[in-house]
C-alpha cells in the first residue's frame, strides 16, 4: 500500500485523465453543457472528492466548480474558490469575499450561457443529491433572469462518472482485490483464530483495525457469519 504522500500522483494523475477523456463524453451523452458541483466546508457533495486534486480533506468554505462543454467537446474546468485549486483547475475567481464569490458564479455562468445547466439534485440516488437547499437558493439568487428553467437533474451523469472505471483505474484494480484478498486470508487463519475462544466478532474487528492499520478507509463495518452443518 502505498504511503499517503505517495498517491497524491498516481491519484491525480488518474483523475486528469478521467476529466480529459471521459467527463466530456458523459456530458454529451447526457446532454447537459454546464455542471455545477457546489459545496461547502464539512458538508461537501458526495461527489466533491472524486473531481478535486489531492491532498484534499474538505471543501475550502465554500467551493464551486463549474464544468462547461465547448463547442470543440473539450470541457472547461473551472473554480470558483477563495482559494485556488491549481491543476487541473482553472481559477475563474478567488479571494474576496462570499456574496462576490456567488456574484462571481452568476458572472460565468451568464458569459457561457449555457442551455441546459446540471446541479446535483435526484429522488432516487443519494450520491446525486449532494446539492443542500441553502446552496440551491444562493444559486437561485446570482442566476441570470430566466435561467431558472435552464436547470436539471445531473442525476444521469453523477451515476455514470461514479460507475465508470477507465484503463488506467482497471490496471489498478487486480491489486486491490488481492489486497482485500490477502486480509481475508489472515482474518480466517490461525493467526488470529483460535477455536473455542475467537468469536465471529473478533473476526470482523481485526479486518477493520487491519484495514484502518494500512490506512484504507473501510465502507462500513465488516460482518462474519459461523455457519456449521446442522445449524441454522
Amino acid at each position: 500500500v502505498l504511503p499517503p504522500r505517495d498517491r497524491v500522483a498516481l491519484e491525480n494523475g488518474i483523475l486528469t485523465q478521467r476529466l480529459d477523456s471521459l467527463l466530456p463524453r458523459l456530458m454529451a451523452e447526457t446532454d447537459i453543457d454546464m455542471w455545477l458541483v457546489l459545496s461547502r466546508e464539512y458538508a461537501e457533495d458526495p461527489i466533491y472528492f472524486t473531481l478535486v486534486p489531492q491532498p484534499s480533506h474538505a471543501a475550502r468554505r465554500t467551493t464551486l466548480l463549474a464544468f462547461h462543454r465547448l463547442p470543440d467537446g473539450r470541457v472547461e474546468r473551472l473554480a470558483v474558490n477563495r482559494y485556488p485549486l491549481g491543476e487541473p483547475y482553472t481559477a475563474a475567481w478567488s479571494g474576496g469575499d462570499l456574496d462576490e464569490q456567488w456574484q462571481a458564479l452568476g458572472k460565468l455562468i451568464a458569459e457561457r450561457n449555457p442551455r441546459r445547466i446540471g446541479i446535483n439534485v435526484s429522488r432516487d440516488w443519494p450520491v446525486a443529491d449532494g446539492l443542500s437547499k441553502a446552496l440551491h437558493q444562493r444559486l437561485l439568487e446570482v442566476l441570470p433572469e430566466g435561467f431558472e428553467s435552464r436547470l436539471v437533474s445531473a442525476e444521469d451523469l453523477v451515476v455514470r462518472w461514479t460507475e465508470i472505471r477507465i484503463p488506467a483505474e482497471q490496471e489498478i484494480y487486480p491489486q486491490i482485490v488481492a489486497l482485500a484478498r490477502s486480509v481475508i486470508s489472515e482474518a480466517f487463519s490461525s493467526r488470529v483464530i483460535t477455536p473455542g475462544v475467537t468469536t465471529t466478532e473478533d473476526v470482523a474487528w481485526y479486518i477493520r483495525d487491519r484495514y484502518e492499520g494500512l490506512g484504507l478507509p473501510i465502507w462500513f463495518m465488516p460482518d462474519v457469519n459461523f455457519q456449521r452443518a446442522g445449524q441454522d
